[in-house]
């Protein structure tokens, strides 16, 4: 009986789930596209014709990657990819990241390369912590310019380089959280399995040994801030569980596998 109702559960899902595929968009559901990871992935693994689908979906994901500062904005409204809404968060880059480094395991184009590395770039100029690991978000807007006013993130990232700095950054939240830096973490190595990258590497290391330093606990576990307090969460704990096992699959040291091993037990 518990395999049954597992069966019927999957297929309801997944009917529910080709339901909400957009024809004329490409992606799953409508009016707000967002570039989640999980549905390409499940695509793939679906085999023809989702596998396709999931590969449409993905070259459409590409609309929401800023072109001058790098990064993937949260999502796009109006039943469109080209209409984004400019927040930058953390879970969508990691995401983001490691489904294109898929892509280019399964099919060996370079443009899947280099919509990863145009997410890591932003990541490491504008979302890299002095003491290591990654921020949470940048605002879509700006809410206090040079002048003092604040900009939309329509005009703010119309803007190229030279102009975006002399108005000012949105702001960032600069909390260094487990979960999300497990995700990067996890992500920057998936793309160092597609493509050998030492600084991307030292960077994914870096994040990890922070973490290490400033949110674990005497019982081993890992809090979700490094000023939190209370109870830990299960999602910090799987997401560096699964970034110290990506960091030993990709530098063979057994130190990270034994950290993968002490947080799954």
């Amino acid at each position: 009986p518990l395999a049954g109702d597992y069966e019927a559960i999957v297929a309801d899902s997944l009917a529910l789930l080709d339901a909400a595929w957009d024809e004329v968009e490409g992606g799953w559901g409508s009016p707000q596209k967002y570039p989640w990871p999980g549905h390409v992935e499940l695509g793939w693994l679906r085999g023809e014709p989702h596998a396709a689908r999931a590969d449409l979906t993905l070259d459409r994901h590409r609309a929401l990657l800023d072109p001058v500062w790098g990064g993937m904005f949260q999502y796009s409204v109006g039943g469109v990819w080209t209409q984004p809404h400019y927040e930058k968060i953390a879970m969508i880059q990691a995401g983001a990241i490691e489904t294109f480094a898929h892509a280019y395991m399964r099919e060996g184009d370079a443009k899947w390369l280099a919509a990863a590395h145009e997410i890591t770039r932003y990541l490491l100029e504008h979302m890299q912590d002095p003491g290591g690991g990654f921020w949470t978000s940048q605002d879509a807007d700006v809410r206090e310019t040079a002048s003092g006013e604040p900009m939309l993130g329509a005009d703010f990232y119309a803007l190229d380089d030279a102009g975006r700095r002399a108005v000012g950054k949105p702001w960032t939240d600069t909390h260094v959280y487990a979960d999300l830096n497990g995700l990067i973490i996890e992500a920057m190595c998936e793309l160092v399995r597609a493509q050998p990258d030492p600084a991307l590497l030292a960077a994914a290391i870096a994040a990890a040994e922070r973490l290490l330093r400033t949110h674990r606990e005497p019982s081993g576990g890992f809090r979700h801030g490094e000023t939190s307090v209370g109870p830990l969460h299960l999602a910090d704990q799987v997401a560096l569980g699964r970034a110290f096992f990506a960091l030993h699959r990709v530098t063979q040291e057994p130190r990270w596998l034994a950290l993968a091993l002490e947080q799954a037990e």
